[in-house]
């Protein structure tokens, strides 16, 4: 597992699902929520039992209790409140995961979480009672 790779597009994939949900596209912001899930969280979630990543196959049965509610708590609805709520869960875990797991060789882009962060803050929840 490629900790940098990971790190180098995370960011870039919360703006991206920023933008989908500011815009009003649930679908497209639901789909690429379960494309990071599977990609970052699934992955991440097996490194921390240091199991070779499937995504998210089998996690149910390998994951204590605790740590299966909050990755399921990934899954959003098609509702505009659960995917803003999902988007900063997934930023709030991955910082979490990252901190535990990546070694000082892996560069953390701070400047972009960021400005990340404030814009996905600001986009959506200066929005959030117009829609």
């Amino acid at each position: 597992l490629d900790y940098q790779w990971m790190e180098d597009r995370f960011w870039t994939w919360i703006h991206y699902g920023t933008t989908k949900i500011a815009r009003g596209e649930y679908l497209e912001a639901g789909w690429h929520m379960v494309f990071m899930l599977n990609l970052v969280f699934g992955s991440l979630y097996y490194r921390k039992r240091n199991l070779n990543s499937r995504g998210l196959r089998r996690l149910e049965q390998l994951l204590p209790e605790k740590e299966l509610k909050r990755i399921s708590s990934l899954f959003p609805t098609y509702d505009r409140e659960s995917l803003i709520q999902v988007l900063f869960r997934m930023i709030d875990i991955y910082t979490e995961l990252s901190g535990e797991l990546f070694d000082a060789s892996v560069v953390l882009n701070g400047e972009a979480r960021t400005a990340v962060i404030n814009y996905s803050r600001s986009v959506l929840q200066e929005n959030t009672n117009d829609k």
